[in-house]
C-alpha cells in the first residue's frame, strides 16, 4: 500500500472582485467604496484623480493607468489605517481586485456600499456584499469580536447588546458612564480606560456566578486567554466571545441599539461566526503506482 488517507476540513473565506476600468479608472474624484469584516469593523475608502489623496483618511490616487489605481487601492486596504488583514485585497493584474475576508464562514458576508459615483471607475462592478464564504467541516466554537474605541469607549451612557448562547438564552448587557452598572441587572461600567470597558464586559458576561451567560458563551483577550482563567491582558480594547457550543448552531444573531457602536471601533458584529460543522474531505491517493492520481470524497452532513 502507497496510499495514505487525510481528513480536513472544507470551508471557505467570502470574497468580492471589481475591476479599474482601462479607460475610466480616474473618471471621479472622491468616489467612495465602505467594506466591513467579519467583526463588524467598517472602513470607508476614498478614490482621488487629483493626486491628493491622503493616505492617513484611507484615500488613494488613481493614478496614471488602472493598474497603478488597483494596487493604490490594494495597499490602502492591507495597511495598518484600513482593514489591516481583516479583510485581505489582492492585486490580480489588469486592474483586477479580489478582496477576501479574513476568516471562513457566512459571517464574512458583509455589505458593501458604495457611492454614486464609484462605478464609473470600474469596468467590473464590486457587489453590493460578499459572497462564497461557507462554514463547513470539522466543528469548532463561533466567535465574536467587539473592540472598545480608545478615546469614545465611554462617550455614552445605557447602551446595549444582546448575545444569545447556542441553547437559544439572549440576555442583553448594557454599559454606563456613570459607574452606577448593577452586575445582578447584567450592566458593566465604562471605567476609565477602554482595557477597563472590555474587561468589565468580559466580566459580565463570563465572570460573575448568578449573572451573564454564566459560561455558556466564554470572554476571551486578544491573547486567546478566558476571563475566568486569570492573566488576561484587555488593554487594547478587544473582547472576543466565544461559544461554549461547538457547530453552526453557535452561529446565533448579536442585536445592540446604534448608540452602543458609538463605544466601539467599527460596528458590534451582527451574529457569532465560524461554528464549522457540516462536511468533510477524504483524500485517497492511488495505491497502486506513484500516489499522483488522487480521489476527493466529499461526505455531506458530517460532524
Amino acid at each position: 500500500m502507497h496510499g495514505r488517507e487525510t481528513i480536513s476540513p472544507i470551508s471557505t473565506k467570502a470574497t468580492a472582485t471589481l475591476q479599474f476600468s482601462s479607460t475610466d479608472w480616474n473618471n471621479t474624484n472622491r468616489a467612495t467604496i465602505s467594506l466591513t469584516d467579519v467583526y463588524g469593523v467598517n472602513k470607508t475608502y476614498m478614490i482621488r484623480n487629483d493626486y491628493g489623496a491622503d493616505e492617513s483618511n484611507n484615500e488613494f490616487n488613481a493614478g496614471a493607468i488602472n493598474t497603478v489605481a488597483a494596487a493604490n487601492f490594494v495597499d490602502i486596504v492591507n495597511s495598518s489605517t484600513g482593514h489591516n488583514g481583516s479583510i485581505i485585497a489582492v492585486d490580480s493584474g489588469n486592474g483586477l481586485v479580489v478582496l477576501q475576508q479574513a476568516t471562513t464562514g457566512f459571517g464574512g458576508h458583509t455589505s458593501i456600499a458604495r457611492s454614486d459615483d464609484w462605478n464609473n471607475n470600474t469596468s467590473i462592478n464590486a457587489p453590493t456584499t460578499f459572497i462564497g464564504g461557507t462554514s463547513t467541516g470539522i466543528k469548532q466554537n463561533a466567535t465574536a469580536k467587539f473592540t472598545f474605541h480608545s478615546s469614545d469607549f465611554n462617550s455614552v451612557n445605557d447602551a446595549s447588546v444582546t448575545l444569545i448562547d447556542a441553547n437559544g438564552t439572549s440576555i442583553t448587557y448594557t454599559i454606563k458612564n456613570d459607574y452606577s452598572a448593577d452586575a445582578g441587572s447584567d450592566e458593566f461600567n465604562a471605567g476609565t480606560s477602554r482595557g477597563t470597558a472590555a474587561e468589565n464586559f468580559a466580566q459580565a458576561v463570563d465572570g460573575t456566578a448568578g449573572n451573564g451567560h454564566e459560561g455558556t458563551i466564554h470572554a476571551l483577550d486578544s491573547a486567546g486567554v478566558r476571563f475566568t482563567s486569570g492573566g488576561y491582558d484587555f488593554s487594547d480594547g478587544v473582547v472576543v466571545f466565544k461559544q461554549e457550543t461547538q457547530g453552526n448552531i453557535g452561529e446565533t444573531e448579536i442585536t445592540n441599539t446604534t448608540t452602543f457602536n458609538s463605544v466601539l471601533v467599527g460596528s458590534a458584529p451582527a451574529r457569532f461566526s465560524d461554528g464549522l460543522n457540516a462536511g468533510m474531505s477524504l483524500v485517497m491517493p492511488n495505491t497502486i503506482g506513484s500516489g499522483i492520481n488522487n480521489t476527493t470524497l466529499y461526505i455531506k452532513g458530517y460532524e
